[in-house]
């Protein structure tokens, strides 16, 4: 493509401009395109309306903000399990913490069932009202208890499937008046769980705390400590690694800790159909009241399943109301 020289360029209003920029045509044709352009008024609707001005940042504005934020001091790490000896401290390192505490070899019978690591640079978190959740939460299950127990009795000698129809829809209601109550006693803290084996847990374990110090996983994590008998010799089955979120019922921040997880490789493996190893959500106000795999009242004990989660368009899914899943 050819281009203007310093003889081309002519002295305009604005500045240099070249004559490759004017019209071209015969004359009639050229008198036509200068008058159509001088008689040019641009419609109302083609100019920057108000509310796309008053949406323009001011200057101003912005730069006082940038320098309040720059002023504003870096926040003072924070660690929940502090002078805890089963737990990571300010003054550790990630090696000497791993050294110090290894799953493997650290037994319950001193140090407790759990080893701990909080991410120093997370908030201090309200304190739940724990003994309101537990007084409420029991008594909501034990009256589902009763009304199951006498629809049972009415639905004797009919299918159970008619049963059960009747009695889904108030185990509904009860698992979402269960996740209600925990927020209201602000206790909303969930975990992702792994199930390493015991000859890997050290290995898996390392990858977590590391992830969670770094800010790539949840607010903490915790993995079990090791029997007498595991220390022994005897063997262990395989350990349980928690991996926590704040809140349940914040969906970006329940999938933004899995696709942690993933990235780090903690999913790697062959789950029960092949292919990547699944794993399940729960929040800690189910684990409080007792709400396990084999609970009488029929509840699932998981929020969500990896499956689902991974499948979340965040994009679209915008509200925060927690749908159960599956485990």
């Amino acid at each position: 493509m050819p281009t203007a020289t310093d003889s081309d360029l002519t002295d305009g209003d604005d500045g240099y401009i070249s004559s490759d920029s004017d019209f071209y045509g015969d004359p009639p044709l050229l008198a036509h395109l200068h008058k159509t352009a001088h008689s040019y008024h641009p419609h109302p609707t083609h100019l920057p309306s108000k509310s796309l001005k008053s949406s323009l940042p001011n200057p101003t504005a912005l730069a006082l903000k940038n320098l309040a934020m720059a002023s504003i001091p870096p926040r003072k790490p924070y660690n929940p399990h502090e002078g805890d000896a089963s737990a990571y401290q300010l003054s550790d390192s990630l090696e000497d913490f791993l050294r110090r505490l290894p799953p493997s070899r650290t037994p319950s019978s001193m140090y407790g069932p759990w080893i701990w690591i909080a991410n120093p640079q997370c908030p201090k978190r309200a304190c739940p009202n724990h003994a309101h959740l537990m007084k409420v939460g029991e008594q909501m299950l034990k009256d589902f208890e009763g009304r199951k127990g006498k629809m049972e009795a009415e639905g004797a000698g009919k299918a159970q499937s008619t049963v059960s129809r009747k009695i889904n829809p108030l185990r509904a209601a009860l698992a979402s008046d269960l996740l209600a109550l925990a927020k209201e006693c602000a206790e909303t803290s969930g975990k992702w769980m792994l199930f390493p084996s015991a000859s890997d847990v050290d290995r898996v374990w390392g990858i977590v705390a590391k992830g969670v110090l770094e800010g790539k996983l949840g607010v903490s994590a915790k993995v079990a400590t090791s029997d007498d008998v595991g220390l022994e010799g005897g063997g262990e089955r395989g350990k349980v690694i928690c991996v926590y979120t704040a809140d349940f019922g914040d969906k970006r921040d329940v999938k933004r800790v899995l696709e942690g997880m993933k990235g780090l490789g903690l999913l790697a493996g062959r789950g029960k159909w092949g292919g990547e190893l699944g794993v399940w959500y729960k929040c800690d106000a189910f684990t409080h009241l007792g709400i396990d795999s084999s609970n009488p009242w029929g509840l699932k004990p998981s929020l969500y399943s990896s499956k689902e989660v991974l499948a979340w368009d965040m994009g679209i899914d915008r509200d925060g109301d927690v749908e159960m899943g599956d485990g």
